[in-house]
């Protein structure tokens, strides 16, 4: 192309964005140094960093090996928005500096935090909203980070929490209210807010701030939440603890006095919440919800009580299912499971687990399936027994089971590594295993399993 054809600004159509994430590092011959624990001195690993960072991040991070990492589609659509943005060839540049060099830069500031850092609060955010954390703390220096960040956590419902730096929050008062307008709490920093925060203060008073200042804050507030139990796996037992508990007076009464019409509109309600939405989540338009909505662990407390109530209708009204039905339904529930499961593993490029979980429409139909069968089979009097301590324990199981996965997890075993027709059912197997055992332990304990389990 000669001189006088190229633009001053090259484009690319929405159609041509790029669908992967280049690792650079994969590329490297000499790989960066890696992070070190400022405690140890040690590099640090993919433990050390969930305290401020989330699973799949902290997997990016560590990675030096693939060169692409696919970008998930709800990002790809956030980011057509403001992207693909151009190219720009730096003609008058060139002049001013008489070089025989072809000069281009990338234009990155037609977005509302006016820089290129909004391609990576996305990301950030969308990560830590599919981990089911209700927000994210972080730092500012003049205020295009957490107007990134914060713009990104008001498109996908999460809380934003930011310490900008305290000269730039009074110099900067726009930027300040931007992130604002968003919804993010702003605080100057250093505050009172924190431990370093307070010391800082206390030993130079007058202090306009630093971003070192403010990411200690950060880094002190998001530990914090940890310790306090607003970490994502300490969420998860809150959320059962007010969901469950609280719905369960209800559950009995409805159990109590609900006539069948009654119990049958429960169920279709928790069909839908519980069992449908959790389904399609990942799928648009669902992705376009925020709040409420998208936190998983609601849809896991429905589940619960729903099954309750499933198991409540069946064993007093106990239906017979025709065989084929239930042979249909065991089928269906299976080709949906771990279909989806393989479908949706592929277009991500790693293993997606939310068709695997309890509140997916493929287990509920491979329950239901299963439990029609059994009700048409001659089971033998140990096989009856074992399923009746199976069932006793299977709220205990719901209950610890995020621990359990937790516990492996730290000690090398994830369903996520390795081949998941191996190790999806090999780990499923421990959990119902350390989870029937709970039981067995805890129902020993006065009046936990009467009130508890």
């Amino acid at each position: 192309m000669t001189f006088e054809k190229i633009p001053y600004k090259i484009y690319l159509s929405e159609q041509e964005l790029p669908a992967a994430w280049y690792n650079v590092r994969a590329d490297m011959k000499t790989k960066p140094a890696p992070l070190l624990n400022p405690g140890t001195g040690a590099p640090m690993g993919f433990e050390d960093l969930r305290g401020v960072f989330c699973d799949e991040l902290i997997r990016q991070e560590l990675d030096n090996d693939t060169a692409e990492i696919p970008i998930p589609r709800e990002i790809r659509n956030f980011y057509k928005m403001y992207r693909p943005s151009p190219l720009v060839r730096a003609y008058c540049l060139e002049e001013k500096l008489q070089t025989p060099a072809n000069i281009y830069y990338k234009f990155e500031g037609n977005n509302t935090s006016g820089s290129h850092k909004l391609n990576s609060a996305i990301a950030q955010a969308y990560y830590a909203k599919r981990q089911g954390l209700l927000g994210v703390t972080t730092e500012t220096g003049a205020g295009q980070w957490g107007t990134a960040l914060s713009m990104a956590c008001a498109y996908l419902g999460l809380d934003c929490k930011v310490y900008m730096v305290k000269v730039s929050y009074e110099q900067k008062p726009f930027r300040r209210e931007v992130m604002r307008t968003y919804g993010a709490s702003v605080t100057p920093s250093p505050s009172m807010e924190t431990e370093i925060g307070r010391k800082i203060l206390q030993e130079h008073p007058g202090t306009t701030g630093s971003l070192g200042c403010a990411i200690s804050e950060a880094v002190e507030a998001a530990a914090k939440n940890l310790l306090l139990f607003r970490h994502e796996e300490h969420l998860y037992y809150l959320h059962i603890m007010l969901l469950v508990y609280a719905f369960l007076p209800v559950t009995r009464l409805l159990v109590r006095n609900g006539d069948r019409q009654s119990l049958e509109y429960a169920l279709g309600l928790w069909f839908l919440l519980g069992i449908l939405y959790p389904t399609v989540r990942t799928l648009w338009p669902f992705t376009l919800l925020g709040g409420v909505p998208v936190q998983w662990r609601l849809n896991l407390a429905y589940s619960s009580i729903g099954y309750t109530l499933l198991g409540h209708y069946l064993t007093v009204y106990r239906p017979r299912p025709r065989r084929p039905l239930c042979l249909a339904a065991l089928l269906a529930g299976f080709l949906l499971t771990f279909g989806g499961a393989w479908a949706a593993s592929a277009a991500a490029g790693r293993l997606e687990e939310h068709f695997l979980e309890g509140t997916g429409a493929g287990v509920f139909l491979e329950a239901l399936g299963f439990w029609g069968l059994c009700q048409r089979a001659s089971l033998p009097e140990w096989a009856g027994r074992a399923a009746a301590r199976l069932s006793n324990a299977s709220f205990c199981v719901f209950l610890t089971h995020v621990f359990f996965l937790q516990f492996f997890a730290r000690h090398g075993l994830r369903a996520a590594e390795g081949p998941p027709l191996f190790t999806v059912p090999l780990v499923s197997l421990l959990v119902l295993i350390c989870g029937w055992g709970a039981y067995a332990l805890f129902s020993r304990v006065p009046g936990v399993r009467r009130w508890l389990i």
